[in-house]
C-alpha cells in the first residue's frame, strides 16, 4: 500500500507564501495530476513531497508515517524531471540499472529488470546507446524507465513532457498512462497543460496562488467547477461566464444582462437570492451547451459574430454583446453560413447552466 497525505502544507520564500496550507489525500494506486498556471505552487508541492524542498509548515505523510524529516533517499520515491537528468557517459542500460547497482542487487535480477522495463518502453534496441545518440522522446522514456525500475512507493513527475513536440507528447502521455495503470504505482504528476491533466489523471488538483482551488475527477471539474478560476482554466475553450441580474419579466424571474435573457427555474431562485449581492451574479455554460436558434432571443443568449475559427472537425464562433462575450462550439456545416457581424441567437441547455458569485467567484449550487 502506497498512500500520501498532505496536512496544512505550506512553503514560504523570503516572505512570499508559495504554498498556502494545502490539504490532500492520495489513495493507493491513484494517478493524481497537479495543474495550474506558472507560479501556482504545484512544482514546489511536488518537491516538498520528494524531500527536495523543506516545508515551512504542515505535515507530509507517506504510508501513514510522517515524512517531513526523512531524507529524500529514504522516502522510497522515484522522480522524473523536465530535463531528463540522464548520466551522459552511461549507456541506456547503465542509466536504467544505476539505482539497482547502488543497492547491490544481484546481477541476474538487474539484467531481468532492465530487460522488462526496456521492452515495456520500446527501448530494447537502444540499450547500447548513450543519451547524446537518442531523440528527445527516447531520452524521456529512459528517464521514465530509470524511475520505474526501482519499483518505488511513489512515482513523481515534474512536467516530463514539456520538452517534446506535440505529436510525441500525445504518444508519450498515452504510454505513461498505460504504464501507470499496469504497474499500479501511486503517481503524482505536475503539468501546466490542462489537456494532459484531463486525459491522464483520475484525480486532478487545480492550484492557483499557492492554494488548491478544487480536487476532483476530470468529469466533475468540467461539469461542476468550484469557482470561476476552475471554470475558465479547465476546458478548451473555457466555460462562458456572462454577467447578469435577476429581473422580473411577465410574472417570471429572468437572468438578464448584455445579450442574456434566460428564465431561471423557480427552484433555483431562493438559493440565488440568498447568495448574490445586489442581484448581480455570473451565469456559466460550456460552448457545446448552446444551439443556434433564431427564436431564442426571448429565452437565450444573443450577440454579434466577432471571430469564426474553423478547426476542420468543428468551428468556434465568438459572439460579443456589450460587456459580455461567449463562444459557441458548432459543426462546420452549421457555422458555414455565418459571416462576421451577423446577429446570432442561441438557446441554452437549462440543465447545463451554472451560477457563480460575481463578488467572490465561488460556485452557487442550485437544485
Amino acid at each position: 500500500m502506497s498512500t500520501a497525505r498532505l496536512e496544512d502544507l505550506s512553503k514560504q520564500y523570503d516572505g512570499h507564501l508559495a504554498v498556502d496550507r494545502i490539504n490532500l489525500d492520495i489513495a493507493d494506486g491513484e494517478f493524481v495530476v497537479f495543474v495550474g498556471p506558472s507560479g501556482c505552487g504545484k512544482s514546489t508541492t511536488l518537491r516538498m513531497i520528494a524531500g527536495l524542498e523543506r516545508a515551512t509548515g504542515g505535515e507530509i505523510w507517506i504510508d501513514g508515517r510522517p515524512a517531513n524529516h526523512v531524507s529524500p533517499r529514504d522516502r522510497d520515491i522515484a522522480m522524473v524531471f523536465q530535463n531528463y537528468a540522464l548520466y551522459p557517459h552511461m549507456t541506456v542500460a547503465q542509466n536504467l540499472s544505476y539505482a539497482l547497482r547502488l543497492r547491490n542487487a544481484p546481477r541476474g535480477d538487474i539484467e531481468r529488470r532492465v530487460g522488462e522495463v526496456a521492452r515495456s518502453l520500446d527501448l530494447a534496441r537502444l540499450l547500447h546507446r548513450k543519451p547524446s545518440q537518442l531523440s528527445g522522446g527516447q531520452r524521456q522514456r529512459v528517464a521514465l524507465g530509470r524511475a520505474i525500475i526501482r519499483e518505488p512507493k511513489l512515482f513523481l513527475m515534474d512536467e516530463p513532457l514539456s520538452n517534446l513536440d506535440a505529436k510525441l507528447r500525445v504518444q508519450t502521455r498515452a504510454e505513461i498512462t498505460r504504464l501507470q495503470r499496469s504497474l499500479g504505482i501511486t503517481t503524482i504528476y505536475v503539468t501546466h497543460d490542462q489537456t494532459e491533466a484531463m486525459t491522464m489523471g483520475n484525480k486532478i488538483v487545480v492550484m492557483n496562488g499557492g492554494r488548491i482551488q478544487q480536487a476532483d475527477t476530470p468529469q466533475q471539474l468540467y461539469q461542476h467547477p468550484a469557482n470561476t478560476f476552475v471554470a475558465q482554466f479547465i476546458g478548451t475553450p473555457p466555460m462562458n461566464l456572462l454577467r447578469c441580474r435577476l429581473v422580473p419579466d411577465n410574472g417570471a424571474i429572468v437572468a438578464r444582462g448584455a445579450g442574456v435573457n434566460i428564465a431561471v427555474p423557480l427552484e433555483s431562485l431562493t438559493v440565488l437570492r440568498s447568495r448574490i449581492t445586489d442581484q448581480e451574479f455570473l451565469i456559466g455554460f460550456r460552448p457545446e451547451d448552446i444551439v443556434m436558434d433564431a427564436g431564442a432571443a426571448a429565452n437565450g443568449v444573443t450577440g454579434t459574430a466577432d471571430v469564426i475559427e474553423g478547426l476542420g472537425h468543428e468551428s468556434l464562433v465568438s459572439v460579443k454583446e456589450g460587456e459580455n462575450a461567449f463562444i459557441a462550439r458548432m459543426s462546420p456545416e452549421n457555422a458555414a453560413p455565418i459571416r462576421l457581424g451577423d446577429r446570432l441567437s442561441f438557446s441554452v441547455n437549462p440543465e447545463r447552466l451554472r451560477y457563480f458569485s460575481a463578488e467572490t467567484g465561488a460556485a452557487i449550487r442550485v437544485p
